[in-house]
């Protein structure tokens, strides 16, 4: 009988054996990666940038189109080198002292807001040096009617509404190149037939308005990359 008990508990310990080998734990979800961040943000400022309230109000259709899955930034070979800047260049083309307000996000930073204030006098172009980032913009990198420009003795404010947000690999690169204007709306953007009011632009803006103009950018079967 003694014996038959411990033939018993011996399968039975086998049996708890194997089974524990065989269980597996399910593995939770991946922690989200600095590249991850940084795509959701431009996932979302690109979808945005063409809505009746984003940048060049309501006319950059099919604006994300123009970027493959994740806008890019797929791993970590597609982020800021934090040991490398980016020039942005500011052209004043108004006859008014004004101070551009530029706005980037950089992961190796935290991928919070940094900002710098750029003075620049009537007539002059300056190129600034700033760190390499993912993402810049003027006066916001994800806000369409945020101040872009100060300008004259007090301080008229004038929006980023036509400032497009540029993106690392897309719009310029490490070492690379972003530009702003501030000046007469000679291409009268804004269609109020006023082409020598002042407004603020970035490269963006004219780099995926194309050579072509701003209707004859298209985006599948739409009419161009601006409505009519």
């Amino acid at each position: 009988m003694t014996r038959w008990m411990m033939i018993a508990g011996a399968a039975m310990t086998t049996a708890l054996l194997v089974a524990g080998c065989n269980s597996t734990t399910q593995p939770g979800p991946a922690a989200p990666t600095d590249a991850d961040n940084v795509a959701a943000k431009a996932e979302s400022i690109a979808l945005d940038i063409g809505d009746t309230n984003g940048f060049a109000p309501g006319w950059l259709d099919g604006y994300r189109q123009h970027f493959g899955p994740m806008m890019g930034f797929t791993s970590a070979a597609d982020l800021a080198d934090p040991d490398q800047q980016m020039t942005i260049q500011f052209q004043n083309d108004s006859d008014l002292p004004c101070t551009f307000h530029v706005v980037y996000d950089a992961s190796y930073m935290g991928l919070q807001d940094e900002s710098v204030d750029v003075p620049v006098d009537p007539d002059e172009t300056v190129d600034f040096n700033i760190p390499c980032a993912e993402i810049v913009g003027i006066g916001s990198v994800d806000q369409a009617g945020q101040v872009a420009v100060d300008a004259g003795s007090n301080g008229m404010p004038y929006a980023n509404d036509y400032c497009v947000p540029g993106f690392l690999n897309a719009d310029y690169t490490c070492g690379g190149q972003y530009d702003c204007y501030f000046g007469p709306d000679v291409d009268d953007l804004d269609a109020d037939g006023d082409t020598s009011e002042l407004i603020v632009t970035t490269s963006p803006l004219y780099a995926h308005m194309g050579p072509g103009g701003m209707m004859d950018h298209h985006h599948d079967m739409g009419m161009g990359m601006f409505s009519p």
